[in-house]
Order: C-alpha cells, then sequence, then structure tokens
C-alpha cells in the first residue's frame, strides 16, 4: 500500500489562490464558488494549442449550467490580453505561474504537458473528482459525459433534525479499501472490547451486550503513516472549514469487521467517557464495502432517527460526545477503517 504520489489528487481539495481577471482586479477563487461543481482549466494563453479546447468549453458552456457545473480558467497571458477574449466564463492572469506551478506540480503533471489544457474536474465543495489533461481533442465533451454520468443528488429534504456530522467522499481509493480488507483477512483480529469505569478503575473488557465486532489493530508503522497522511491532508481542511478545529493527531487505526452472521452491532455509546479517552475530540468511520451488506449505518438518536452512511472509501467524522450507535449488519459482512482524532494540548 502506498501513500498518494502527488499532493493534488482525488480526494484533495483544490487550494484557494486569488490573480487578476480580465478587468485587472483580483478575485478570490473561493470566493467565485457558488456551491456547485466546477472546472478549472489551466492552459499556457490563446496563442497555444490548447486555445481550440477552451474554445470548445466555451461553445458548449450553456451545456454545462444546465448540468449546473461551472467553469473557471487561468492562463499565462495578461488581463488585457484575457479582456478581449469575451468568454463565458472567468479567466484569471497568472503572469508569474505560481498558481500554474503549483497546480501542474501538485498534480504530477509532466513538463510535456505544460504547453496543453490541463481540467481540474471539481465538486460542489472544490474537491478534486478527476483530472483531464493532453493534447488529444475533444476534452469539452469528455468532460461534460463525465459530469452527466455522475450519481445525481437525492432530491432537497426540509430537515427539522440533523446530526452535526461530516461526510466526506474520496478520502481513500478503491485499491487501499481492498487492501485494507485483505489485512483484516490475512491478519490477527480481537473481539471488540468496550472501555469503561467500573467501581473506581477503568477497564476493556469483551461485553457482547454492548459491542460485537471483530477488530484489527494496524500496528504497522510504516503503514500508520501512509494512512495518516493519505487521509489528514483530506480532512484537515474540512475540520478547519466546518468546525474551525485543526492541530490533531490519530489514534491507531483499526479494520473492523461487522459481520451478519454473527449479529454483530455496537449499541448507543459516546467516545469519550473514560479518562484515558476524555481527550478524543472526533471519531472517523471511514467505510471500505457498502456495496457487499445491509444495515449497518450510524445513527445520532440525540439528533433524530435519520441513519448514516459513508460511500466506500468515503468517512464520516463526528464530535466523540455525541451518542451514536452501529446498528446491526443484516447481509454480509461491513468493513470499515476506524480511528480518532486526539487533541494535541496534552500530548503534544
Amino acid at each position: 500500500m502506498q501513500e498518494p504520489a502527488y499532493e493534488i489528487m482525488v480526494g484533495d481539495r483544490a487550494l484557494d489562490f486569488v490573480l487578476p481577471g480580465p478587468d485587472g482586479k483580483f478575485y478570490q477563487f473561493y470566493e467565485r464558488t457558488k456551491g456547485r461543481p466546477l472546472i478549472l482549466i489551466f492552459y499556457p494563453g490563446k496563442n497555444s494549442d490548447a486555445w481550440a479546447e477552451v474554445e470548445a468549453f466555451a461553445q458548449r458552456h450553456a451545456e454545462f449550467n444546465d448540468l449546473g457545473i461551472d467553469i473557471f480558467a487561468v492562463n499565462l497571458d495578461t488581463s488585457k490580453d484575457n479582456n478581449k477574449l469575451d468568454l463565458p466564463f472567468l479567466v484569471w492572469s497568472d503572469l508569474k505561474q505560481k498558481i500554474t506551478e503549483h497546480y501542474l506540480n501538485g498534480a504530477g503533471i509532466g513538463l510535456d504537458l505544460r504547453n496543453t489544457i490541463n481540467i481540474f474536474l471539481l465538486d460542489a465543495n472544490q474537491r478534486v473528482l478527476n483530472l483531464q489533461t493532453g493534447s488529444e481533442t475533444g476534452h469539452a465533451a469528455r468532460v461534460h459525459e463525465f459530469y452527466q454520468n455522475m450519481p445525481q443528488q437525492p432530491a432537497p429534504q426540509i430537515l427539522s433534525a440533523n446530526a452535526p456530522v461530516l461526510l466526506l467522499p474520496n478520502l481513500i481509493d478503491p485499491g487501499m479499501c481492498q487492501d485494507l480488507i485483505a489485512l483484516w483477512n490475512e491478519g490477527e483480529h480481537d473481539e471488540g472490547k468496550v472501555v469503561s469505569v467500573v467501581g473506581d478503575e477503568e477497564i476493556a473488557r469483551i461485553h457482547t451486550k454492548v459491542k460485537k465486532r471483530r477488530d484489527h489493530r494496524i500496528m504497522d508503522m510504516d503503514l500508520h503513516k501512509i494512512l495518516q497522511w493519505t487521509i489528514g491532508r483530506r480532512i484537515a481542511p474540512e475540520l478547519e472549514k466546518v468546525f474551525h478545529f485543526k492541530g490533531f493527531r490519530f489514534d491507531r487505526f483499526a479494520v473492523v469487521c461487522y459481520d451478519a452472521d454473527r449479529g454483530d452491532y455496537f449499541r448507543v455509546h459516546r467516545d469519550n467517557l473514560a479518562p484515558t479517552t476524555a481527550d478524543r475530540a472526533f471519531a472517523l468511520t471511514l467505510n471500505l464495502n457498502v456495496e457487499k451488506y445491509e444495515g449497518g449505518e450510524l445513527v445520532f438518536p440525540e439528533y433524530g432517527p435519520h441513519k448514516y452512511r459513508p460511500t466506500s472509501g468515503g468517512g464520516i467524522l463526528f464530535s466523540c460526545s455525541l451518542m451514536h450507535e452501529a446498528l446491526p449488519v443484516t447481509r454480509g459482512r461491513r468493513f470499515a477503517l476506524l480511528s480518532f482524532l486526539r487533541t494535541l494540548d496534552n500530548h503534544g
């Protein structure tokens, strides 16, 4: 198992920047987004081989807009030159190439592709969904097809209660999901324990009336570092944005299995009630194989009856103070990667 090869890959959040627009005024990338998926195009300028591909995106601008997709571009021409383009989307001028270099280097785009069009396909949260690059033609059609074939968003609902949780897709890729499941299958796994205070003593014990599952604790420090780097860089910006929380360390990761044949579950509980768990700030549950089982959703009964199930490779983050329950798996085996985020105040 390997960590991501580059700094900007699927699952990573595209970084913010401020550059001059066609009118010479400076515009911030994040400030211009509208909560819709978007296309971020990098190309050298009008006098490059990529210009015909940029024009193709302009010609299909209305079609992308009908899909709810916004388009932005960054090039190396001057603002004055960009003001003459009459494109239906904002084009930033990056004369010093700092933003262009950061994105292209971060995505591992080689020097041989710097004079072509490079297209970052982003979701509504500015997280990378895909990358298209190269000198071939037809990028606009392929990008349109990509967004057209994405799963439809659920219909809007009026909610009167909702748990304060954070759901994030694409924290790890499908290959890493399968590797972690294989690790559980091939390695040792123990019956999951419950940490509680009995009398005046804190103990970890098997308590099947509360918790039934089998855990494989990841002891390989190299693998721990890979998971820490891969997942940490993708959840840290979201935790800071949503909860103003930053500065944490991961607990040891564990791959766990809830098996329908065993009737596995984890009854309602909180994750920070014992002295040794009091500095747990957030819990992370990352699903590995949601297509292979039924049941096993998380519920937060203090905040209504809704059931939460991240997609495979996606995770849910929530405060360890929240009461929650992992419902019984009714078919198949549910595999998940678990960890806790602890504050740095007491442990540095």
